[in-house]
Order: structure tokens, then C-alpha cells, then sequence
């Protein structure tokens, strides 16, 4: 999320420096409200980000969730595998 906020700054510090005209730079009244914001992006980078790490359970049901997925994927892809291969066959028994 960070990363994101700081993206999206520098995109709006370049579209503001970039409006005012080449080597304009930014308004006086804009580049405070950037420099604050700034400011504020640089002090929560420094702060360390409080997290909580995952019960067994909740671990658990995350790794059911993905192997059922992984195994309707590949179930899935198998399929696929199948009728191309039959619809290869016919194709090539009318021809």
C-alpha cells in the first residue's frame, strides 16, 4: 500500500511540475501541500507495520482453499487436454 501512495505522489508531482510550463516547477502553494505529504509518506515507511500473524486454523483453511483450486485447475486443464485431442482426431479422420 505504501508503494502505491508513493507512485501515486510522484505521479502527481510530475503532472504538477509538468503543468506549469517547462522549468516552472510547481505552484508555491502546491509544492507545500506535496512536501507535507511527503513528509507524512516518509514517516510511515520508517514505522514499523503492525501485523498479526495467521492462527494454525485460519492457515489450515487457506491451504484446503489453494489445493482445491490447484486441483480443479489441473483437473480443468486435463479436460481441455482431452476434447482437443478428440476434436484433433475427428478433424483429421474427415479430412
Amino acid at each position: 500500500m505504501l508503494v502505491h501512495r508513493a507512485l501515486l505522489l510522484a505521479v502527481e508531482i510530475e503532472r504538477e511540475r509538468g503543468a506549469g510550463g517547462p522549468g516552472r516547477g510547481c505552484d508555491v502553494g502546491q509544492h507545500g501541500s506535496l512536501e507535507r505529504e511527503l513528509a507524512v509518506l516518509q514517516l510511515s515507511v520508517r514505522a514499523p507495520i503492525a501485523r498479526t500473524l495467521p492462527t494454525q486454523e485460519e492457515l489450515s483453511e487457506l491451504a484446503a482453499h489453494l489445493n482445491d483450486r490447484n486441483r480443479t485447475s489441473k483437473h480443468a486443464q486435463r479436460d481441455c487436454t482431452e476434447l482437443f485431442q478428440a476434436l484433433y482426431v475427428i478433424q483429421q479422420v474427415r479430412d
